[in-house]
């Protein structure tokens, strides 16, 4: 994990707590503020490209952590992607809590995923970006209505002081290494980053098979890499560590079970849904 002490403080440092108490102030309007702007573009750039949409809606959720911090760390995320002629335009928002700390954040990211590029045997998809780390759009309050439905204890802790903007970019490489019948197997190759919060690699075998009516099972395993730039995530992200993922699908409901997809070696349940208009 990165603990270099001389490493410049890019948001705050985690300890000692008291030097840097999180601000209660809602400091939202900046981010609805860029999103807004993103999503029309998005509305412009949608209705401006001819050829079918597809939209993609994920919740991922953590309550069978293997992590040791039950509902801590990454506790969920929200995934919409918008695909328009083989476009993408993404929107992401990760809830972050350390209980440990009494702090939280959320990492809201929106970005624009450009047309594949054939390289030989490989297809890889671009990707570009904003991450908005601080008071999210969702956060603490759909949090805990979400907890208070479920039943469960509503988590009460102190947003992180300011909020930061980072330019994001990201390759999504996959080759087809063949298969039999029903059943396709593919090398999946991903890179993100963000300068002064966190960079990943990863890479990963998925085989799919489609076992008729709909129903379709797909299952991947490999490992990532993470470099940690910002104090925030310090202790709590591996440099290192396998990744596994089971996902069962029926006419475009999915629901996933996937193992390290933050880099905390949590476990995380996942329901997505799929649209075609």
């Amino acid at each position: 994990m990165p603990t270099d002490s001389k490493r410049p403080e890019r948001l705050i440092a985690v300890a000692p707590l008291a030097a840097a108490r999180p601000s209660t102030r809602d400091q939202g309007p900046t981010l609805r503020g860029w999103l807004l702007s993103a999503l029309a573009l998005a509305l412009i750039l949608g209705t401006g490209l001819a050829g079918a949409a597809e939209l993609r809606l994920t919740l991922a959720n953590d309550p069978i952590s293997g992590n040791e911090r039950k509902d801590d760390l990454y506790t969920s995320a929200l995934d919409i992607d918008l695909k328009v002629s083989e476009r993408h335009l993404l929107f992401t928002e990760r809830m972050f809590t350390n209980r440990e700390a009494g702090i939280r954040f959320d990492e809201t990211e929106a970005s624009f995923a450009l047309l594949p590029i054939e390289i030989g045997a490989w297809t890889a998809r671009p990707e570009f970006g904003l991450l908005h780390v601080g008071r999210g759009l969702l956060g603490q309050s759909v949090q805990n209505q979400v907890h208070r439905l479920t039943g469960s204890e509503p988590v009460e802790l102190m947003y992180v002081n300011g909020n930061k903007l980072y330019p994001t970019a990201a390759l999504v490489a996959r080759r087809d290494l063949g298969g039999s019948g029903p059943s396709r197997l593919q090398l999946e190759l991903e890179s993100r980053v963000a300068p002064g919060f966190r960079s990943v690699a990863e890479a990963r075998l998925v085989t799919r098979r489609d076992l008729g009516r709909g129903l379709t099972v797909e299952a991947a395993a490999g490992a990532r890499a993470d470099y940690v730039e910002s104090n925030l995530l310090d202790g709590v992200v591996d440099d290192f560590g396998p990744t596994a993922e089971v996902t069962l699908g029926w006419r475009g409901v999915t629901v996933s079970l996937e193992h390290n997809v933050f880099g905390t070696r949590s476990n995380h349940i996942t329901f997505g849904w799929r649209a075609d208009f």
